[in-house]
């Protein structure tokens, strides 16, 4: 005896068509394939059809045991399921990371400081205010080749001599350049707050730039001690100390190694690792 069969068609949108044989045995098969036809075909029309608007695809695992789901997804701003697939043949993205490094210290540009033209370097003349003292000078300090004036450095000795004891030194060159420069650049005198200072007097090393004659304290009337600053560096200076709350520079030509500092009442002196390029001297000023 042939037992009846017969044959069911599956038809999915978006999807090939799935065709199954069935006998009188298995009449609940049928409507388990009628029903998951009906979940598959309702769940891919809601993931394709632009009707629903900023409705998602339902997640399927969601739909085991009710079919309420079905008729109404969750509002978008409850849960939001979207699939991401990458186009066929398509390499995923790779992202490189920079490796993890101690950030390197450079030197900060100075961009306060005029710029120094290429004749400067052969200025000459040079007037002092000396404010340590109360007097004035002007005096040629370099001639046309710019060799030393022994009469004008001689003048300058005196009047950059130390205002407690009296004594004088001889004063370096390379200070001096540096100070006509600045004179020849502003037009405008420089104003000695400190020159040479004698060892032991007010706390003066022997060791110190003041005492060798290689530093002196400036301002310039109308200009800003931290463009001054960065001036005197662009000039030459190996060593620069910044003195807001007093109002000046220190400006030397040290032979140790560059060193440049900030200092306050409060904190005291700091060097200054932006200028220096991250090397700070185990020299201070007050040892200079």
């Amino acid at each position: 005896m042939t037992l009846p069969r017969a044959t069911v068609m599956v038809l999915v949108p978006g999807r090939r068509t799935w065709s199954f044989e069935l006998d009188h045995r298995l009449p609940s098969a049928l409507l388990a394939l009628l029903m998951g036809s009906a979940i598959v075909g309702a769940t891919a029309q809601r993931c394709f059809d632009p009707g629903f608007g900023e409705r998602r695809c339902v997640n399927a695992s969601d739909l085991t045991g009710n079919l309420n789901a079905l008729a109404w997804p969750e509002p978008a701003s409850r849960r939001a399921f979207v699939a991401v697939r990458p186009a066929s043949g398509a390499r995923p993205l790779k992202v490189k990371q920079a490796p993890l490094s101690a950030p390197v210290v450079r030197p900060a540009p100075l961009r306060n400081a005029p710029t120094v033209r290429p004749g400067l370097a052969r200025a000459t003349t040079l007037r002092v205010n000396a404010l340590h003292l109360g007097e004035s000078l002007t005096v040629d300090v370099f001639d046309a080749s710019g060799a030393p004036q022994p009469a004008g450095f001689q003048a300058l000795q005196h009047l950059m001599r130390c205002r407690i004891s009296g004594e004088e030194t001889p004063i370096d060159p390379k200070l001096i350049r540096i100070l006509a420069q600045v004179n020849a650049i502003y037009d405008r005198p420089i104003l000695l707050v400190s020159g040479h200072r004698k060892p032991h007097v007010i706390g003066t090393k022997p060791t110190s730039q003041h005492a060798l004659g290689r530093a002196a304290d400036i301002r310039v009337a109308g200009v800003g001690i931290e463009e001054l600053r960065d001036l005197v560096i662009r000039l030459g200076a190996r060593g620069v100390g910044l003195y807001p709350e007093k109002g000046f520079i220190h400006v030397d030509v040290r032979e140790k190694p560059r060193y440049f500092w900030t200092y306050s009442e409060e904190e005291g002196e700091e060097a200054d690792l932006r200028l220096s390029g991250g090397h700070a001297s185990h020299h201070s000023h007050s040892a200079e």
